[in-house]
């Protein structure tokens, strides 16, 4: 389930299933913001809350994020947001023309 944060009731909503995938915008819907680790501990923490009172806290529940890394910058990205509730990435480009940096991404593997 997605849902745009910082709005709480699409987040309510996905911690009744199996996962969740937050849409974090810097400016506004349409502008994505790189996931920080602040901000993802946040999210995760609402919807332990969520999973709490719905007594879902022993199911397994995946946060999943997404946006557009290198190697170079996913080295020192995604430990952190692990550590802070991530359990899944997604690559993204915007424009499919632009995914040739994608597949380069992808094709580095896990680091």
């Amino acid at each position: 389930m997605g849902g745009e944060w910082p709005a709480k009731a699409p987040m309510r909503r996905a911690a009744r299933w199996d996962g969740a995938v937050p849409l974090l915008y810097a400016d506004g819907p349409g502008t994505q913001a790189r996931p920080d680790v602040v901000t993802v501990r946040e999210v995760n923490e609402f919807l332990t809350e969520c999973r709490e009172k719905e007594g879902k806290s022993a199911e397994p529940f995946d946060l999943s994020l997404w946006g557009t890394s290198t190697p170079e910058s996913a080295a020192g990205m995604f430990g952190p947001l692990a550590e802070a509730g991530a359990t899944w990435w997604q690559e993204f480009h915007q424009r499919t023309a632009e995914a040739g940096p994608v597949f380069r991404r992808v094709e580095c593997g896990p680091l």
